[in-house]
């Protein structure tokens, strides 16, 4: 039962955005209750949301060893992987998420920015569009659409969704700049609004 209650109030905190206030009680969580693998799932979360990878990615790893039965834990753990550049094992368990819930629109974008990063535009285009379809308010998803059109040369379809990404928001400068003319080399995903 107290278990269940530092679980609890640490769901709370989760839910308003208290990432440091939540790990005390994910801490004691797993103490109490070590078999709990929501709770190993919850702390990695708050972990990458305090910018701790390499702590996040134990924990998530252990939820998923324990047999979590979430996608969001491996879009996590994707995006934890994908932030010390192990894109190829990223792709794998966003797709692994995906397997679980195809329509999990975050898992969607984010396959569809690690597919951007491996170069393989074609199916970065079809996630985008897959999330943007759930999502179509996403500066980030259509900023990265806009590039894997311009790296396939579709360089007019490309205009067209920069433009989206200035309808969302006109301040956006990647946007500008990458819609205002041709380029040969531009910045990696993570440079734009769209990175992870």
């Amino acid at each position: 039962m107290l278990g269940g209650a530092y679980f609890n109030r640490a769901s709370v905190h989760m839910g308003l955005g208290q990432w440091s206030q939540a790990l005390p009680d994910l801490d004691q969580t797993i103490k109490i209750l070590p078999q709990l693998s929501a709770a190993w799932a919850f702390r990695g979360l708050a972990y990458q949301e305090l910018g701790d990878g390499k702590k996040a990615l134990t924990d998530l790893t252990r939820a998923i060893e324990m047999k979590f039965k979430a996608p969001g834990v491996y879009n996590w753990r994707g995006e934890c992987l994908a932030g010390i550049g192990q894109i190829e094992a990223a792709v794998a368990d966003f797709t692994k998420a995906l397997e679980m819930n195809p329509k999990f629109g975050q898992a969607l974008y984010n396959r569809g920015s690690a597919y951007l990063l491996l170069k393989r535009f074609p199916q970065a285009e079809a996630d985008l569009r897959r999330a943007l379809a759930g999502e179509p308010g996403s500066e980030h998803g259509w900023y990265n659409l806009g590039m894997a059109l311009y790296r396939q040369n579709k360089r007019q379809e490309a205009v067209v969704v920069f433009g989206k990404v200035l309808e969302l928001n006109p301040k956006a400068t990647d946007a500008l700049v990458d819609a205002g003319h041709p380029f040969d080399a531009p910045g990696p995903v993570g440079s734009g609004p769209g990175g992870f």
